[in-house]
């Protein structure tokens, strides 16, 4: 992937969605957690609370423990899949990742359910403009403190996250770098294809020309995907199916 294209990815299974999602939280924390700003500080906290709400919701615990057990039982069933650099990945992620995700006590998440401070933030972050100095004080202390300390309780606050992303990074590693890749076209915007019953494909990367003034959007089913690329001409109205003809990269990704 060059910086001339944009990659769009279209999970295909409901744990590599889940695991999406959560690279996608912990991304957006981790970068804000590094940015002095006081700003950037309640950005972290919100991202913070996103990840408590999506590890609530879910036993992340439990889907990351059924995947890498479905690693391993495709190695067993299928010697055609894997080349040496992945065999060697999916061993360490069974060695080290089962050991990490069942050294995280309790549910994911569980140490922040009875924190007093965080969930006066999570109360009044569901009221808008429900975060400020008047209506929280406790909170315009913590932000006017120095960006180490705001970043140290945050750290602390979120070490079971990392732990479990060291898991979830591993797992989305070997999916990604295990493809094929098909160079293909949109004819008139719409492209169909069928996927084999025995295909292992649980992540669909597509890669368009950043010079394409269009998006694609994905309809997956068990045994087909179909996408339909969109021109967003005017943002304030519904975009139309595009008529041109849309060359495109597909990556089946999977183990």
């Amino acid at each position: 992937m060059t910086s001339d294209h944009i990659r769009y990815e279209q999970p295909l299974s409901k744990p590599i969605r889940l695991f999406l999602r959560y690279e996608q939280l912990m991304q957006r924390f981790e970068w804000t957690l590094e940015q002095p700003s006081p700003g950037a500080a309640h950005g972290a906290m919100v991202a913070l609370l996103d990840l408590y709400q999506h590890s609530m919701h879910v036993d992340l615990k439990a889907e990351a423990l059924r995947e890498i057990d479905r690693l391993g039982k495709r190695l067993e069933e299928d010697d055609n899949v894997p080349d040496e650099a992945c065999l060697k990945t999916i061993a360490a992620l069974q060695e080290t990742g089962v050991g990490v995700v069942n050294g995280i006590h309790g549910q994911l998440g569980a140490q922040l359910r009875n924190h007093h401070f965080f969930n006066l933030i999570r109360q009044r972050i569901l009221m808008p403009g429900g975060i400020n100095s008047f209506d929280l004080p406790v909170y315009h202390h913590w932000l006017s403190q120095p960006h180490e300390t705001r970043a140290a309780l945050l750290r602390t606050w979120a070490d079971a996250y990392f732990r479990y992303n060291e898991v979830v990074t591993q797992i989305l590693k070997i999916t990604r770098n295990n493809h094929r890749t098909e160079i293909l076209t949109a004819e008139h915007g719409y492209f169909e294809q069928m996927l084999a019953p025995t295909d292992s494909v649980q992540l669909l990367q597509i890669c368009v020309p950043a010079t394409i003034p269009c998006y694609p959007e994905v309809s997956s089913g068990r045994q087909r995907f179909s996408i339909r690329f969109f021109d967003p001409k005017d943002l304030s109205e519904r975009p139309g199916q595009t008529r041109d003809s849309i060359p495109f990269e597909v990556r089946f990704c999977g183990v």
